[in-house]
């Protein structure tokens, strides 16, 4: 850079730093905003769990089936509702949990990161063995600017559809896609 003074050298300097600080804000900014983000989980299981029958709270050994909705990012999500999608594109909301308890709307923040949503086993494979219901092909939920959803494997759709089981003592019978009897059906005793 000959012919050029050092108030121009120093000029260029200082313009080539606060163009590498400018881009390091931004990559900084960017990593923040995706941090930031709500990040909304969906998750199934099976376990045992109570119920409410004639007004009396009892625990349920045939077995429940959870949806678990998780916010792990920073950003409040409030879910207005969660349930199974069908394979005809319907879905089967869950409101209320199986204590009768309506669910919805939550908000799920960093205190409160996630809620389970529980329906009994056998309403579940009730609902599905109806003549002409499409089979269950994923798991739902709404929050106020986006619908999540999460896609099942056969096992659960084989463990949703299977004909409602017995209720018996040991829920070993019940314990979903790889665990107890392969159907939900109940052993030999």
């Amino acid at each position: 850079m000959e012919g050029v003074d050092a108030a121009t050298k120093a000029a260029l300097a200082l313009g080539a730093f606060g163009s590498l600080l400018g881009l390091l804000n931004f990559g900084l900014k960017g990593i923040e905003v995706w941090r930031d983000r709500s990040n909304v989980r969906l998750s199934i299981h099976t376990g045992s769990g109570a119920f409410v029958a004639a007004g009396k709270q009892t625990l349920d050994l045939a077995g429940h089936v959870y949806i678990r909705v998780t916010n792990r990012g920073r950003r409040p999500v409030k879910i207005t509702s969660a349930g199974f999608v069908n394979g005809d594109h319907g879905t089967f909301p869950l409101m209320v949990d199986s204590l009768g308890q309506h669910v919805f709307p939550v908000v799920l923040d960093e205190r409160n990161p996630s809620i389970s949503v529980d329906v009994p086993t056998d309403a579940v494979r009730e609902g599905y063995s109806r003549p002409g219901q499409a089979p269950p092909t994923g798991i739902f939920c709404h929050s106020e600017t986006k619908r999540h959803t999460r896609r099942l494997n056969r096992n659960w759709v084989r463990f949703l559809t299977s004909p409602p089981s017995v209720r018996r003592a040991d829920a070993s019978a019940d314990a979903g896609p790889g665990g107890g009897a392969e159907d939900g059906e109940a052993g030999a005793m």
